[in-house]
Order: C-alpha cells, then structure tokens, then sequence
C-alpha cells in the first residue's frame, strides 16, 4: 500500500528554459517522496520568441500546450502551484521571485540567488514579510552522486584529498562561446559575459557552486572568502564578465 509521503505531491512550475530550466526540471521530476510535478512553464520571456522557440521546446519536454504561458503573470493568475523554479537570466531573478511571492507562490531560485547582493536581500526580506519559509536558491549539483559520495567519505573520517582544483579550461570555453548558436536560434552564452545581465562571471557561477558544495560536503560553515578575478579569454577592457577566478575561503575552525 502506497504510504502518505509518497502521495504527498507539490506542484511547481518552471519558469525559463534556456540551458539549465530543463535540467532542473529533470532534476525535479525524478524525485519521488514527496512528488514533485512540473506540468506549467515559461518557456520564453521575450515575445518575440515565444512562438518560434518557446512552445515547440516546451512540447518537446512534455509540457501540454494549455499549461504553457506567455508570461509569469498569466500563470500564476491560472495555475494552483506550490513553487516556482526560476531559471531565468541573473538580472531577471529578482522581478520573476517577487513577482511569485506577491501571488504566495514560494520561489525556488536557480543560483546565483540574482545579479547583485543588493537585490538578493531584497528578495530575503520579501520572503520574510509573505512568510514564504520554502523561498530558496536551488544549487544545482547537491544531489550528484559524487557529492553525496564525497560527502560520506568525509562524514564517516575515512582518508580524503585535501587539495583540488576545479575551473574553465579557455580553449574550451573559447570555442563554447562560438558555437552555442543554432539550435536555439541565438547565442545562449552571450547574455552570461555581460556583467548587467549576469552580475558576475565565473565568480558567481562556478565559485557560488564550489562554496555551497564545499559546505555541503564539509558541513562547516564558512565565515570569510575571497576572490581574486581574471580575464583570458577576452580581457578585462573588453567591459565582459571574468572567465577565471581564484579563490580562498576560511573555515569556522579556522581552517
């Protein structure tokens, strides 16, 4: 017999379905106790997109056409969802989560939680002031396999690495950034190397996922960073986001 966990379900709805909207989307229609469904969707925010590219890569990941919307507005004024997943661009973070908690919608944020500190503490506040306790940024690799691998090792004190090394190889990122073009009809990298879409480069990327995954598999909280950033692949005249970054973190033991 079925048992109550594994019936309770939570409704959500993705909102953007550039690179990574699809893969959170997987990633929460695996999980099973409770169930989580995503069966609405944003797939596009520009309108002049939404016919040619939105609703056929909605269909293709299994959204019905009646639960697919032009805006966040209009599904939020159709839809009884629990959460919503935004996985729009950075600067876009901050408008769509307010947008959700004004409706009473709890906000699961793609990292990082937006595009400046500034507009994250507001989105903080908001949550407050709706008592949406569920509000949250939604790192994407917790629940990797070697995660949670790592995560045991260190937990149960058997023998670890203490030095890694995680980052961009440019000559990949490089030819990334040319060719990440036809099959959406634009360059999906572009709007991640300028600094008042994204707020930050590899900095707020893959940094943000280094920090949160290092405290996840430590769990020992992290009291000061720093970062020390630098252009290669363009230059830092070129007004772009950094594509390399180095960084140092201090432990709450000191370590």
């Amino acid at each position: 017999m079925e048992n109550a966990a594994a019936r309770y379900r939570l409704y959500l709805a993705l909102v953007g379905m550039g690179f990574i909207g699809p893969h959170q989307m997987r990633a929460a229609r695996g999980v099973l106790s409770p169930r989580l469904d995503v069966d609405t969707c944003v797939p596009e925010q520009d309108p002049d997109r939404f016919d040619e590219f939105g609703i056929p890569k909605a269909l293709r990941f299994g959204f019905e056409r009646r639960h697919v919307y032009r805006g966040l507005g209009e599904l939020l004024a159709n839809e009884d969802v629990d959460g919503a997943i935004i996985a729009t661009r950075n600067n876009r973070h901050r408008a769509d989560a307010l947008e959700c908690m004004e409706a009473g919608v709890a906000p699961v944020s793609e990292k990082p939680l937006s595009d400046t500190l500034e507009n994250a503490d507001v989105m903080l506040e908001a949550a407050r002031k709706f008592g949406l306790s569920r509000t949250c940024v939604l790192p994407s690799y917790t629940g990797h396999a070697a995660n949670l691998e790592a995560r045991h090792i260190v937990r149960t004190r058997k023998p670890v690495f203490r030095h890694g090394k995680a980052g961009y190889l440019q000559k990949w990122l490089r030819k990334l950034l040319a060719t990440m073009t036809a099959a959406e009809g634009h360059d999906l990298a572009a709007w991640r190397k300028d600094p008042k879409q994204s707020g930050a480069g590899v900095t707020g990327d893959l940094i943000a996922h280094l920090l949160h995954e290092t405290v996840f598999i430590l769990g020992m909280p992290i009291v000061e960073a720093r970062a020390e950033r630098r252009w290669f692949v363009e230059g830092q005249a070129s007004g772009q986001t950094e594509d390399t970054c180095f960084g140092q973190v201090r432990f709450e033991n000191d370590g």
